[in-house]
């Protein structure tokens, strides 16, 4: 029986590439005359051509801080935290802090949790730490030693604006330190 069905869609299976008017002779199944390179280039727009770009780029604009502005902390904070100093009185916005790496110790790979946020005004902000040291959001164990051997270390991330337009989302790594007296320094 089995025989017979597989016999039998063979038949059919062959039958139907011969009546299918489908030929490889055919001028629709015969190579187009322009190289498929160049096919993809026209569809695609690549590779591109780095002499026919502007000079500036509207869909990726220019950084709107630089590199030592980004971590520009000062080295010594307060009570809550660190303080980040733009070098533009101009920006504004929201900071978002969390410990890196969230977890320590508990995950089986590192990654960033947000927990604390703060205003960006005039350039400057306090980077929230103090936050991480209360029983409810201490998920790194800093109060008691931490279960790993490194230096606490916050993530932090920069939502900037200016005037109406926004300037882009940054974001960088600090380790601190803890002083007796409650403060904290870079």
């Amino acid at each position: 029986m089995f025989k017979n069905l597989l016999t039998i869609s063979f038949f059919i299976f062959f039958c139907a590439g011969i009546y299918s008017e489908c030929n490889s002779q055919d001028s629709y199944a015969e190579a187009p005359a322009e190289s498929t390179d160049k096919q993809m280039a026209n569809q695609t727009g690549l590779p591109v051509d780095a002499s026919t770009l502007d000079a500036g780029n509207p869909i990726y604009p220019p950084m709107s801080i630089s590199y030592s502005d980004l971590h520009n902390i000062k080295a010594t904070g307060d009570g809550n935290g660190l303080t980040i100093d733009l070098s533009n009185s101009e920006l504004w916005g929201k900071v978002y802090t969390g410990p890196y790496p969230f977890e320590a110790g508990d995950s089986d790979f590192d990654y960033i949790n947000y927990r604390a946020h703060a205003s960006i005004a005039g350039g400057t902000a306090g980077l929230p730490i103090s936050t991480f040291y209360k029983a409810l959001y201490d998920a790194n164990s800093w109060n008691t030693g931490g279960q790993a051997t490194m230096s606490p270390t916050i993530a932090y991330r920069l939502e900037l604006f200016s005037g109406t337009s926004q300037k882009g989302m940054f974001g960088s790594f600090v380790s601190f330190k803890k002083e007796n007296d409650g403060t904290f320094t870079k």
